[in-house]
């Protein structure tokens, strides 16, 4: 799971990019914890992250994404 939290953190945008040497950019997960981000601010990473899935997980074409992370209670 966690590493499906990253993939799509990742794939939502939600990231930071990091510098490295030679004009590599390495890209950091940001955090989705409650106490980092307002209401708006979890909105925009919730439907990035909704958007995000089915291009991480093309064969599960049709799934309502929304609604699966709503049965499991958990967002990522």
């Amino acid at each position: 799971m966690e590493a499906l939290r990253f993939a799509v953190t990742i794939q939502a945008g939600w990231v930071e990019e990091i510098r490295l040497a030679g004009d590599k950019v390495a890209l950091k997960p940001k955090s989705i914890s409650w106490g980092k981000m307002d209401q708006h601010e979890f909105k925009l990473y919730y439907d990035a992250a909704l958007r995000a899935i089915p291009e991480l997980l093309p064969h599960l074409e049709g799934v309502d994404w929304e609604t699966e992370v709503y049965k499991q209670g958990s967002v990522f």
